[in-house]
């Protein structure tokens, strides 16, 4: 079957299941090649169960069928774009790729409204930002400096020293444990147990609740033989590391940027950030990486 097959296959479904006392939604995980593995319509009220979506169906039938949870090399075709919970689904399950009808806009004109939801994910209130890091090995150091909160981690031979500017003070945590417990599940036996995780080292820094809030992370890794100076905040708020001079803005107000350049003598080197993309300049050459989030194909 072709894909506007599949996708007229997804919208079928859908009107079948009002026609049976159901929702409007319908859809179909598929091969590449166009060949149905399972279907789902919304069952939410038909089976009393909330999370009983046409995605979340058509899900635990593919996985069911085929003997994992693994779905990747599969694709999905979905009546309406889906919602938080079902497009939560779709991530885990590993699909490559998702296709759908009607839009959540559509929904909500028939009654169907995630636009709340919608909101929360997209944090316009004030919330608590954490920044995360792990080490596998030793413990990290931690100490509180006024412009900045130094994090080293160490193994046998070598260190790293992490040098965390942020817009406001932040509360930090050190642990041996999971913030949340682990489960790996990449990893399982031929009986289908997973291995369990050992616990690493990690290190949680939370801000106060903003709408806005920035992070810079200087890492400088290095032999334990060979200790590195910590930064140098000049009088005009400019960061010397070494040979490199750092200007950012991690304050919560305007534009997000950095410029970083080299004073090593012989060497023409400098990166800016702004607007979304990186500028690379060296020795007359110029690279432009751009910001991107990768897009769901509809």
């Amino acid at each position: 079957m072709t894909r506007e097959d599949l996708m007229r296959k997804a919208i079928e479904l859908s009107k079948e299941n009002v026609e049976n006392g159901g929702g409007p939604f319908g859809a179909v995980i598929a091969t590449k090649e166009g060949e149905i593995v399972a279907t789902g319509v919304n069952r939410v009220t038909a089976s009393c169960d909330p999370t009983a979506h046409a995605e979340v169906s058509a899900i635990r039938a593919a996985a069911a069928k085929l003997g994992t949870f693994n779905l990747s090399g599969y694709e999905i075709y979905t009546s309406c774009e889906p919602c938080p919970m079902c497009l939560g689904a779709i991530y885990w399950a590993r699909l490559d790729k998702m296709y759908y009808g009607n839009n959540k806009t559509d929904a909500k004109n028939i009654g169907f409204d995630d636009s709340f939801i919608y909101d929360e994910l997209e944090a316009d209130q004030p919330v608590t930002w954490d920044y995360l890091l792990h080490t596998v090995i030793n413990p990290m150091s931690v100490t509180k400096k006024d412009q900045y909160v130094h994090i080293q981690a160490t193994n046998k031979n070598g260190a790293s020293d992490a040098y965390l500017f942020s817009s406001g003070a932040l509360k930090t945590d050190t642990t041996s444990q999971f913030f949340e417990p682990a489960v790996n599940w990449l990893r399982a036996d031929a009986n289908g147990k997973f291995a369990p995780y050992p616990n690493h080292w990690h290190f949680k820094a939370s801000s106060d609740k903003q709408q806005k809030y920035r992070f810079a992370t200087i890492i400088n890794t290095h032999l334990l033989t060979r200790p590195v100076p910590d930064p140098e905040i000049l009088s005009d708020g400019r960061i010397k590391v070494g040979s490199w001079i750092i200007k950012v803005n991690v304050s919560s107000e305007g534009t997000p940027s950095f410029f970083i350049r080299s004073t090593r003598k012989g060497e023409d080197v400098n990166i800016t950030y702004k607007g979304g993309a990186t500028i690379v300049r060296e020795d007359g050459y110029e690279t432009t990486l751009v910001d991107k989030f990768p897009e769901l194909e509809i």
